[in-house]
């Protein structure tokens, strides 16, 4: 044991510039490095004095303690542990005991790394060294040290001065703990608590300190160091060394050490714990605290009484209890027999069994068991051997050895008890504390004016919780420090524990509880202090203290006092959070009055003063001291204490184990999402845990903590992700989307009889599809459980990330709103990708587009409660997906540079896979074209689907909605280069074989066979040629199905743009020049299917580009074409009658000899009209022919037609040349083929072929083909020597010349002999007529180019062709008219168009653009041109744009707009399997009682004297004006014909039975205002109370609110005050309310009601946008005095009345203040909107209708329309407490520039038609839009109720999906 220490000098006289610097030995002024800054500086202040150090007493001049030492040396003793926690992790010492040490410990570099030598010395210490034993162990490295001692002595410098401060310290701490031992009269908690707790906090950190020395290498730094400086001092020891070595030695074991220096202090501390014990007891009895409510604010008994006042001076000693058990187990440890006393056997087994371990510091610990036995049991023993041997009295005796013996049984015991009971006792301490922090929330939420005088009982909560959450994670099961990495705790602690995230939330909202209403706690302690001035200076009046005679010292103190209280500020009437007041000297004097009173050495002690005072039958003059101190520290320590109580970041020392428990308490079946902001609160306060006198730390844990955040957002985001995906899974909203087929429907009805009800197991019909209510069944009701469950979190993380502020991390900022955007984009953007590619390719664009509308389901769900455009973000996504041109073009993303690399990557894709695998079949799968079904086959799947169901129109057009424009211009684009590639082919092997053609041509006129089969032989590669002619055939018809596609959608979205092009279309001139504008807007019609000729006209449009036909070989295409009918290709070639292609693709070949042909001619009468142009440009025209203009364009439609009759000409010659008897089966095909190249161009008539080819030939062919009678076998001789000449061979056509023409009924094909020449068909009519007599040459088009020729089939049949039109394709319709304007708004995936209005087709905003530059060119040109069919035409084109100019804005507005977005996804597909429609919601309104509606408006009238008695016809009144009409609009609106509601949402049923909805009319705020002010007597007059009884009355009696209990019903609301009296009985209806201010959370919220905007009743500002008359800055009028939160009117008044140019008025409602509002508001820039009754007022919207900028000081307010409308782009929102200090408001709005005003004003202006109830697209339209999206969730929950078999009343009710929307527990 160390004796008393000899006192140090102050200079250590042998110090060398090596050695440890010098400090002072005395004195707390040498511990200014280990203080904090502002301690460090009262220490230096108070070096050269002392205040209050000297005190005189009555007895003379004593010296007292300055209890300001103590609380410095607590101070100390955490910056010394700070020193050697930093010094075990540089050292990374892992075991002190068996000398082992690291190859990392000697390369800390803080030892030399002579390992040898130092563990020798660590070893023999307290031997001094031998340099002879050192030598023998290892010379190399002595030398070595003796170089290098200098260097090495600098390195142990500072942890030796550790060394010399630990020893310091001990002195001075033990010093002070003895003094304070031997002087304080009483250390009871409730006599003197103050120096009782700054004893004890000094005794364990005293003991803390020396325990945690243990830890570092003490013995090897003084001996190595004492080495070192021998070394280089001459063999000198360094002076300190031997006291060093004493102080070391006496704490080796620091245990006995301890027990050895405070066995003077030992019954002192005893008597301490027997006095906490009682505390202990309470604490550890969770069933005591629960029945006797120790920690509810209401009393269990009598929940009536407010206030639990039961036990008050227990919630001091609760939130002390943490301390206390640190005391119970520090205090046993190292005074061993105070463990003898018989009441310290229960608290010290109460505090053992619920520990395993004592924190020393952080995360360093102590066995506490181990401990036990070793340093504890054996005193015990020897105390129980003492008592045995009769050393005492007997009887003591036997008393001593029977409480050693209980003791010795309780450690013994204790250890294996706490292993199993310790978590059972600390779990169940959890679920207390959950249910009851989570009841003081609710209660302190609802009653905030409580929380103040409950203030202690708070902090004992929050203390009780922060000490369990600390034990948790100190007993996770893992041991983290290093020194400890061996030895694990074997307790098994469950991660999965939900308790843990709910105390850290209820602690969370607890201190924000405390926090909002700090300015009322601090005005609730000002008034107690006040009012405690009184008290005191009465109490110092009383006969008793004056008969004291205190000395002069001690009263001038107590008059101190009193001065201090009184001059305290007080808080009527002013803002509480203003006054400013430093209460710390207050404190001072008051410790040096009780150190004085407590001190033996005082004549004046405690019980004087409390005997003095007790007579006055009030509390003693020291409680009301004490009182007025605790409430001292809630004014300016309210902070400190906050964060003392309730900060977690001390759980920074456990953060790696934190991860896996934030995960499973916040995401586990028991978590709540909502927890994330108490875990991210507490990561942000890791920062604090840093020790300020290691520079180190600061900026290690702040990285960390950045780190930690960082991974906590990821893990919710990733939360966040997993909850998206279970909804957008096939078991989630894919669940939802499954519809019944025609036959399982059928299935259904069939086998419901048969299958029994009572049947365990759901029912399964025969086909295994689910019968009805299927869901109740057990089997089945846990994934609608989930599902619900999914969804509540989804909305309460949203709801919660949205609300949460940003989190600041050392100078680090997350904004969890922004990484919830980022999570749910990034997630739709990886899914979208994802589902684009399926395991075995390519996913199909429909299922890809019903994958986005149900994902945009989920993410319109979220986007329900965050106030951000997420599906603006979506839209972007799908935007750069599908955008692949020049980024600098795309003006939608503010960093275009960014998303480069990225642009156009999922249509890139898709792009790809349609051009390799059915363009270019590069998988061999034999693409086939079906022209009769317009989609391509496969004869085996091509990556997992048959070519048939990714190339049909559905497909297509499903493509086309979700990558829009741009990615119909890049596969259109990359086709386009395709097809340019294989005409290239084809002109190079045109001009290679150029005079191979021209021989073959030559032969051909001139009728040589033989000359012309050998230069066609010679021709090179012609089957090569014809296999490039195909693929551009298969690109030419594809790209048709694309356009016809891209027309159909956006005639869907855009039916007036589509109509538009597909009028101009027909009017647009044909000429040649084109102009370029004209050429454009060609090219938009062709790529929307409304041109006239796609094929020539894409195949025109592609040589313009690349140059083709620049030469004279391209007038030999006819005859190279013709020679393809020499191919080989021909004798595998088969017709297919389902399909109308053939095997091998060959009606591609048709199209594109076609198009090229036609698109060829085209380019090449350009070209030469072009130079024939130059060549005349200096001569002049000729006028002999005024339409010689039109001329050229007749010369190309004649030219293409000669060389298109040209090619027919003689390829049915060499086709009928090549006949042979034994094999004719390639004359069929390459006959049909021939047959279809003339149905197929334009400019061919269908007959063509029957000029070439004998009828009968043609009638045979097509007759075994669509016939069942038997065909009409072919001639034996050659065709030739067929009398083709005659009448009987010849065709309908010739025949109409000579023969009367038949009729055209669908009889008379039918009705034909098999020998007239005509075969049997199903064909409705015969082919016109019309084509039969056109001439082969002509001056115009026929008739069929002036049409849009969609459905070729159908409009050009001739000849025995006339076969079934079922077998040609469907027919569209054959409207071509405009149609009118679209009545449902639909998606057209494109690039999003600024200001919200509707992204259009790339084509279409091609079309729009040009449109204006091509109006003077088409007015030209009717000016000029005298033909009647141009005028008319003329006049077509400039009627059309002036109706594009008179309907441009309502155009503009019937487009679907980017808020729209996600009703339109979620839309369903029509019964037909067309496009998507967006069914209008179906409403019933009730015809309700006289009374309920126009009877109000009766009785409003009589109440106010409108009329003197009622009136026949009530309809006839006039509903009066207040700010709750939407009751009477929306009446009126389902009143109005449905041809007057055009574009409502919602649409007015007549039947109950067809009825979504049902709408109750009740005038509900009406009847609240028609006795306003007129209190009506009993049983006289009007009462809204009656009315809504007999509503309720009348409701319950309707068999459709018993349906469903009225959840699809909806209700008007709007008055915070309406249906007050029953809204507990229609809850579940759809309410439509202004704010929920006057609703619990179970009677409204977001998820179920809607909210509405108040009517404005101010006129609309007219004016323009501008601040020139506008000379206010902010202006408000309205009543100043309001209740709740309407209270900060009256503070605001206050402080801005006195303002320059700012009108603040108080006004109550009369049309002279009206008058006033609305002059006031139009002429101010801002007008101020606090919060009324409640948080809203009808004032926000009249500011927003005059265009006066809202600055909203209303924290809770709720807002109508935010899934639209972004109230920030147009209103400034400021904090309450922000608003009302003095100057603030002003200064904010003077710094906002005139340009930022006029932004508000403009967004003002744009949305300020969501707020007038006049305006057909205002606030009626929207409402009832907001109610039609309720509808699903109504059906859900509807659907639920109904097949729920049996409730388990102990979960919670389903209904939490309406009440749980604010992120606050609603039941614990």
């Amino acid at each position: 044991m160390a004796k008393s220490r000899q006192y140090y000098p102050s200079q250590d006289e042998s110090m060398s510039p090596t050695s440890v610097r010098s400090r002072e030995w005395e004195g707390p002024s040498r511990w200014t490095e280990y203080l904090g800054p502002e301690m460090a500086a009262s220490v230096s202040s108070r070096s050269s004095k002392q205040i209050d150090g000297n005190l005189q007493s009555s007895g003379g001049s004593t010296k007292a303690l300055n209890i300001q030492w103590v609380v410095q040396m607590i101070e100390v003793a955490e910056g010394l542990m700070a020193k050697m926690y930093r010094l075990n992790q540089i050292l990374e010492y892992p075991d002190p005991v068996g000398h082992v040490f690291s190859e990392a410990f000697w390369k800390a570099g803080v030892f030399p790394n002579h390992p040898r030598i130092c563990t020798l010395l660590s070893k023999k210490f307290p031997e001094h060294f031998s340099k002879l034993q050192l030598e023998r162990i290892d010379k190399f490295s002595l030398d070595s040290l003796h170089d290098g001692a200098e260097l090495h002595l600098q390195s142990l410098e500072p942890w030796i001065q550790l060394l010399l401060d630990l020893m310091a310290f001990r002195e001075q701490a033990l010093r002070l703990i003895l003094d304070l031992s031997s002087t304080v009269i009483t250390l009871l908690p409730h006599q003197n608590s103050l120096i009782l707790h700054a004893f004890m906090d000094l005794f364990c950190a005293f003991v803390r300190v020396n325990l945690f020395a243990e830890k570092i290498p003490r013995k090897m730094l003084l001996q190595v160091y004492n080495l070192l400086h021998a070394l280089s001092r001459n063999d000198r020891d360094c002076d300190f060394y031997h006291r060093l070595v004493q102080f070391i030695d006496s704490y080796d074991p620091p245990l006995k050490g301890l027990q050895e220096d405070l066995n003077f202090v030992s019954p002192r501390i005893g008597e301490v714990l027997e006095a906490v014990g009682p505390s202990i007891f309470l604490s550890a009895d969770t069933r005591k605290l629960r029945n006797e409510g120790f920690l509810s604010p209401y009393h269990p008994r009598f929940p009536d009484i407010l206030t639990n006042s039961a036990h008050p001076m227990r919630a001091q000693d609760l939130a002390n209890v943490t301390s206390y058990r640190e005391w119970v187990l520090l205090g046993y440890l190292v005074c061993p027999d105070e463990l003898l006393r018989v009441t310290s056997i229960d608290i010290a087994l109460v505090v053992l069994k619920e520990n395993l371990v004592v924190t020393l510091f952080r995360d360093e610990y102590i066995l506490l068991h181990e401990d036990y036995q070793l340093y504890v049991l054996p005193r015990v023993l020897e105390s129980k051997k003492m008592a045995k041997s009769g050393r005492t009295k007997q009887k003591e005796a036997d008393l001593e050895y029977s409480v050693a013996k209980q003791v010795e049984k309780m450690i013994s015991e204790v250890h294996e008890q706490a292993l199993q009971l310790c978590d059972t006792i600390h779990r169940e301490r959890r679920i207390l504390l959950k249910q009851e922090i989570g009841r003081m929330v609710l209660f302190f939420t609802d009653q905030p004016s409580l929380l103040a005088p409950n203030i202690q009982m708070v902090f004992s909560a929050l203390a009780l919780a922060q000490s369990e959450v600390l034990w948790y994670f100190q007993h996770a099961g893992i041991a983290s420090s290093r020194s400890k990495a061996a030895r694990v705790i074997p307790v098994d602690i469950d991660p999965n524990d939900p308790t843990i995230g709910f105390l850290l939330d209820g602690m969370d909202r607890l201190c924000c509880l405390v926090r909002k209403y700090i300015s009322a706690a601090r005005g609730y302690a000002l008034s107690y202090l006040s009012s405690s001035a009184g008290r005191i200076r009465y109490l110092m009046g009383t006969p008793g203290i004056v008969a004291l005679d205190l000395d002069p010292t001690l009263k001038g103190l107590f008059q101190r006092i009193v001065q201090h209280l009184e001059n305290i500020p007080k808080a009527q009437g002013e803002n509480v959070s203003a006054i400013t007041c430093d209460l710390s000297d207050f404190r001072k004097d008051w410790l040096s009055i009780l150190m004085i009173v407590t001190s033996s050495r005082s004549s004046i002690n405690i019980r004087h003063l409390e005997k003095a005072t007790v007579s006055t039958g009030k509390e003693g003059l020291l409680s009301e001291g004490n009182a007025a101190y605790n409430w001292s520290r809630c004014v300016d320590e309210l902070e400190s204490q906050l964060s003392k109580h309730g900060s977690l970041k001390k759980l920074y020392f456990y953060h790696q184990h934190l991860t896996t428990v934030f995960r499973n308490t916040m995401f586990g079946p028991e978590g709540r999402p909502q927890h994330c902001c108490a875990w991210l609160s507490v990561a942000s306060s890791f920062p604090e845990c840093a020790s300020l006198i290691i520079p180190e730390e600061v900026t290690k844990f702040g990285r960390d903590a950045v780190l930690y955040v960082e991974s906590l957002i990821e893990s919710i985001m990733g939360g966040l992700e997993g909850l998206i995906n279970i909804l957008d899974s096939e078991g989630g909203f894919g669940a939802l989307e499954s519809q019944l087929l025609a036959e399982q429907a059928a299935a259904y009805l069939n086998n419901a009889s048969r299958i029994s009800a009572s049947s365990v197991k759901s029912p399964r019909v025969v086909g295994g599809f689910t019968l009805p209510g299927h869901e109740s069944y057990p089997e089945n009701n846990k994934s609608i459980k989930m599902l619900e469950a999914a969804i509540q979190r989804l909305t309460n993380l949203c709801s919660i990330l949205n609300d949460m502020e940003p989190i600041c991390v050392i100078n680090h900022v997350f904004v969890l709103r922004e990484y919830m955007r980022e999570c749910i984009l990034g997630n739709f953007k990886r899914r979208f990708l994802t589902a684009l590619q399926t395991d075995n390719d390519l996913q199909r664009p429909s299922v890809l587009e019903s994958l986005i509308r149900r994902h945009m389901s989920i993410v319109h769900l979220a986007e329900q409660h965050v106030s951000m455009d997420l599906t603006q973000g979506i839209r972007e996504i799908l935007l750069t997906e599908a955008f692949s041109g020049p980024v600098s073009s795309l003006h939608t993303f503010e960093k275009p540079g960014e998303q480069q690399q990225n642009t156009g990557s999922a249509v890139e894709v898709v792009c790809n896979w349609y051009m390799d695998n059915i363009i270019k079949d590069v998988s061999g799968a034999g693409i086939l074209f079906a022209p009769r079904h317009k989609y391509f086959k496969s004869t085996r799947p091509v990556g997992g689907y048959f070519a048939e169901s990714v190339t049909d129109l559905k497909e297509l057009q499903a493509f086309v909605r979700i990558f829009g424009g741009y990615g119909v211009d890049r596969l259109d684009r990359m086709m386009k280069v395709h097809t340019a590639a294989l005409v290239n082919c084809i002109e190079t092997s045109l001009r290679s074989n150029r005079e191979l053609i021209e021989t073959a041509a030559a032969s051909m006129h001139s009728g040589d066979r033989v000359e012309r089969d050998a230069s066609v032989r010679q021709i090179v590669d012609l089957d090569t040629v014809i296999g490039f002619c195909i693929e551009a055939g298969q690109a030419l018809a594809f790209d048709e199905l694309l356009a016809e596609a891209s027309g159909a959608v956006l005639e869907d979205n855009a039916s007036l743009i589509h109509s538009m092009i597909s009028g101009i279309v027909e009017h647009i001139p044909e000429e040649i020049p084109e102009k370029k504008e004209i050429r454009r807007i060609k090219g938009v019609a062709n790529g929307v299917g409304v041109a006239g000729d796609h094929d020539s006209e894409w195949v025109r449009l592609i040589l313009e580009e690349v140059g083709g036909a620049n030469d004279n070989s391209w007038s030999l295409l006819p005859y190279f074409f013709a020679s393809f009918m020499t191919s080989n290709a021909w004798n595998t070639t088969g017709f297919n009658i389902e399909t109308g292609g053939f095997s091998n693709n060959i009606h591609c070949l048709a199209r594109c000899i076609s198009a090229v042909i036609a698109g060829s001619e085209y380019v090449r009468l350009q070209r030469e009209y072009q130079q024939q142009h130059q060549s005349l440009s200096n001569g002049h025209h000729s006028s002999e022919n005024l339409d010689s203009e039109f001329q050229p364009r007749v010369t190309a439609e004649a030219s293409i037609k000669s060389a298109m009759l040209l090619f027919v000409k003689f390829a049915a010659s060499i086709v009928l040349d090549s006949w042979s008897e034994a094999n004719r089966s390639h004359l069929v095909a390459k006959l049909i083929f021939l047959d279809q190249l003339c149905e197929i161009s334009p400019y061919l008539p269908r007959s063509s072929l029957e000029s070439h080819v004998p009828y009968t030939i043609l009638r045979s062919i097509y007759t075994q083909y669509y016939s069942n009678t038997p065909s009409t076998p072919l001639s034996t001789a050659s065709p030739y020597h067929s009398p083709s000449v005659s009448l009987i061979h010849a065709s309908p056509s010739m025949k109409n010349s000579t023969t009367p023409q038949r009729g055209s009924g669908s009889g008379s094909s039918s009705a034909a002999a098999p020998d007239s020449g005509y075969f049997k068909g199903s064909s409705s009519s015969l082919y016109g007529q019309e084509h039969y007599n056109e001439p082969e040459t002509g001056n115009s088009r026929s008739n069929e180019n002036n049409n849009n020729n969609k459905q070729r089939g159908s409009s050009r049949r001739s000849g025995p062709l006339d076969y079934s039109s079922s077998h040609k394709g469907g027919s569209g319709s054959n409207s071509t008219g405009p149609s009118p304007l679209p009545r449902k708004k639909n998606i057209c995936w494109g690039k999003g168009a600024p200001n919200g209005t509707e992204p259009k087709l790339t084509t279409t905003v091609i079309f729009i653009s040009e449109l204006s530059c091509s109006i003077s060119h088409l007015k030209t040109l009717t000016m000029a041109r005298k033909s009647s069919l141009l005028k008319r035409a003329a006049i077509a084109v400039v009627s059309v744009i002036a109706i594009y100019v008179i309907l441009n804005a309502s155009v503009s507005r019937s487009l679907p707009s980017s808020s729209d977005l996600p009703r339109q996804l979620i839309r369903e597909d029509d019964d037909e399997g067309g496009s998507p429609i967006q069914p209008r919601v179906r409403v019933y309104m009730y015809n309700l009682p006289k009374r309920f509606t126009y009877g109000l408006i009766e009785q409003h009238s009589i109440a106010r004297g409108g009329i003197k008695k009622p009136v026949d016809d009530v309809t006839t009144l006039k509903y009066p004006g207040h700010q709750h009409m939407h009751e009477w609009y929306l009446f009126s609106d389902l009143n109005r014909p449905e041809v007057d509601r055009s574009g409502s949402p919602i649409v007015r049923v007549l039947d109950p039975d067809d009825a979504d909805l049902f709408y109750v009319p009740v005038f509900s705020s009406l009847s609240l205002i028609v006795n306003a002010g007129r209190p009506v007597e009993p049983g006289s007059g009007y009462s809204d109370e009656k009315m809504q009884e007999g509503l309720m009355e009348w409701l319950e009696g309707q068999e459709w609110w018993r349906r469903n209990g009225g959840r699809d019903h909806v209700i008007p609301a709007g008055d915070p005050n309406a249906l007050y009296r029953i809204l507990d009985r229609v809850k579940n209806a759809v309410l439509l309310v202004a704010d929920f201010g006057r609703l619990r959370p179970d009677q409204g919220s977001f998820v179920k009601d809607v909210v509405i905007p108040y009517s404005h009743r101010v006129n609309l500002f007219n004016g323009e946008i501008g601040v020139q008359d506008r000379n206010t800055l902010l202006f408000f009028m309205g009543n100043r005095y309001r209740k709740d939160g309407g209270k900060v009117r009256d503070l605001l008044f206050q402080v801005l009345e006195k303002e320059d140019d700012v009108t603040i008025k108080h006004g109550t409602q009369s049309r002279e203040n009206r008058r006033a509002a609305t002059k006031g508001m139009h002429t101010s820039k801002f007008c101020l909107n606090p919060a009324g009754d409640t948080p809203s007022a009808c004032r926000l919207f009249d500011s927003i209708v005059s265009l006066c900028v809202p600055v909203i000081v209303s924290d809770n307010i709720e807002l109508p329309f935010e899934d639209v409308i972004d109230y920030r782009k147009f209103s400034i929102f400021v904090e309450a407490n922000a608003a009302l200090q003095p100057g603030f408001l002003v200064q904010m709005l003077r710094k906002i520039k005139t340009k930022k005003i006029l932004e508000y004003q403009r967004e003002m202006k744009s949305v300020r038609r969501y707020f007038d109830y006049d305006n057909p697209n205002g606030a009626v339209k929207e409402i009832w839009r907001q109610v039609s999206q309720k509808l699903p969730l109504i059906k859900l929950m509807s659907n639920r109720d109904r097949r729920l078999v049996l409730r388990n009343l102990t979960e919670p009710n389903c209904s939490c999906l309406c009440t749980n929307q604010t992120g606050r527990i609603t039941s614990i």
